[in-house]
């Protein structure tokens, strides 16, 4: 497959070039147009919504695990929920738990 591709940008390089150059240039303007405020909150927003979503999904885990520890009391279920717990905080500082002195 890759021998295939050379072969063709071999036979129409210079093709190939105009078409980089046209690429290069459209998507620098493009790029440079979009450095402003409006643009760079819309990245903000995004990277807010992704944080979120991870966080999200660990609450769902730790909560899975959780559920699952009360059902079972299997160590080895308690030591997963430990292990979400941890994952959970180091994306939420604000997220606690304690197992308040239950043994499994």
């Amino acid at each position: 497959a890759i021998g295939s591709v050379l072969e063709k940008l071999a036979q129409g390089f210079d093709r190939y070039k105009t078409i980089l150059r046209f690429a290069r240039k459209e998507f620098f303007h493009f790029s440079n147009q979009f450095h402003d405020e409006s643009f760079q909150k819309f990245c903000e927003e995004i990277e807010h919504y992704e944080r979120e979503e991870k966080v999200s999904e660990a609450m769902d885990q730790f909560l899975d695990a959780y559920a699952e520890w009360v059902r079972t009391r299997d160590i080895s279920i308690r030591l997963r929920l430990e292990e979400r717990a941890r994952a959970l905080k180091a994306l939420d500082p604000s997220f606690s738990f304690e197992m308040n002195g239950e043994n499994p």
